[in-house]
């Protein structure tokens, strides 16, 4: 028994059946309302002597996956004729480009221990060399040089950020069976979009869980039983260790933050059963008044509060009508001092829905729901007022979180194990980014810093 399975209500919301299951990942295919751009990009060429052919190989994986999976491109077949001409030729040729249907060149060279590229927009016949950038000695540095520079095209080429240089907060658990039940020992760790390079944000020496970043605040909040109930802690990145946030008595789960920081929303049992509170709060200082009881409803349980953009919604999980769902409460709306204050049911389609995540545009909202025995992964559309099945196959997910371009999502699978993917709807192919044993869930994307 895990530790955070104390909290007995909350465990029909956030826990899920086993299934035998493969970890390939299917999905269902939605249409893209985003055009897809054929993007050719040669081999890195690199004239430094001092440059391997492993540090090459390594840059060059790490610049294919930023475009495969940036739900933007589609990188054309390479030809060694082609790579031959682009970089021979001092300007590139439109019409030939044309006739092999490309969109963008990229040309990415080496040259006295410094990385530079070059794109060409071959609708508009401009050419664009972008600053060059010193090579480090460090892999993982270079790596985010490369993430770095893919997100400058990405700009250049589509007018808008790419997530390549954006990071992803989760909680790892050991999964060691050998281990007593007091001694189960899971951290928040911090790696960057394609999973690499994890370090470690907590030592808590104890069960750290569900990780959130304030907003432009190196700050964290999430969950840790060290002192036996769970309770919010935080703490400055790079201090390894945390405080309690909250002072109400119960356990405290499940931690989110508004947009601008001044608000925290979570669930606590201090009054007998799982209910919603929200916390008004200063991004530096911590908590400001009194926590506030926002909702409680008879014989049932509430889960999982995530903000919309403006900061004036919360959604949040209830069986109040029997099945989870998710649920509305507006709170410019709210009468306080009222806790059954009035919500609209959004998720009626789907059966068990859980964990919801509004994305950044506030469009949209993903959430995982049982479908033919297993949790997939749900997008309601506000537009549309539709709920569209993103994933599909064995595996249950769940735990999404969305990308600051709203665009992109990374959730977690827990059957049969339990590993990070991520997937972009424009494109929706999962991509596993984490790997190996232990338990990885609760992800947070986080933003640019």
């Amino acid at each position: 028994m895990r530790p955070f399975f104390i909290f007995i209500p909350l465990l029909l919301l956030l826990a899920t059946l086993p299934a035998e299951s493969k970890d390939d990942e299917l999905v269902v295919v939605l249409k893209a309302k985003i055009p897809i751009s054929s993007v050719y990009i040669p081999p890195i060429k690199s004239i430094d002597d001092k440059v391997s052919l492993e540090q090459l190989e390594r840059l060059e994986n790490t610049l294919l996956f930023d475009f495969e999976n940036n739900g933007r491109c589609r990188i054309v077949s390479r030809t060694s004729e082609m790579n031959a001409q682009i970089y021979k030729a001092e300007t590139f040729n439109a019409d030939t480009w044309k006739h092999l249907g490309v969109e963008y060149v990229i040309k990415p060279m080496i040259e006295k221990g410094h990385l530079k590229f070059s794109l060409f927009n071959v609708k508009e016949q401009l050419l664009t060399h972008f600053k060059e950038a010193p090579l480090l000695s460090n892999p993982g540095e270079n790596d985010r040089l490369v993430h770095r520079l893919a997100d400058r095209l990405h700009e250049r080429m589509f007018g808008e950020k790419g997530v390549a240089s954006s990071q992803i907060l989760y909680a790892y658990h050991d999964d060691d069976s050998t281990l007593s039940h007091d001694k189960w020992s899971s951290e928040i760790f911090l790696s960057d979009y394609d999973g690499r390079y994890p370090c470690s944000m907590t030592q808590e020496n104890s069960y750290s869980i569900s990780p959130v970043l304030v907003p432009k605040m190196q700050r964290l909040l999430y969950v840790c039983y060290k002192h036996g109930q769970p309770k919010i802690y935080s703490t400055e990145v790079g201090k390894l260790s945390g405080t309690p946030v909250i002072q109400l008595s119960g356990n405290q789960l499940l931690p989110a933050i508004s947009p601008k920081g001044d608000m925290i929303a979570y669930i606590c049992d201090a009054s007998g059963r799982a209910d919603l509170f929200i916390q008004n709060f200063d991004p530096q200082n911590g908590p400001v008044a009194k926590p506030i009881q926002l909702y409680s409803f008879p014989k049932s349980v509430q889960a999982s509060p995530s903000f919309s953009p403006d900061g004036r919604k919360i959604a949040f999980v209830s069986d109040k009508a029997g099945n989870p769902s998710i649920y509305l409460i507006d709170l410019d709306k709210v009468a306080f001092g009222s806790n059954i204050p009035e919500v609209s049911h959004l998720t009626k389609r789907s059966q068990s829905c859980t964990c919801p995540a509004w994305s950044p545009d506030g469009k949209k909202i993903a959430f995982s729901a049982k479908t033919e025995g297993t949790r997939q992964i749900w997008i309601y559309d506000f537009e549309s007022g539709e709920e569209k099945q993103l994933t599909k196959g064995p595996g249950h997910k769940e735990n999404a979180s969305w990308a600051p371009n709203s665009l992109h999502l990374v959730y977690n699978t827990t059957s049969p194990s339990s590993n990070l993917y991520i997937i972009n709807l424009n494109q929706q192919k999962p991509v596993k980014i984490t790997s190996g044993p232990g338990i990885k869930h609760y992800p947070f994307w986080a933003p640019v810093q």
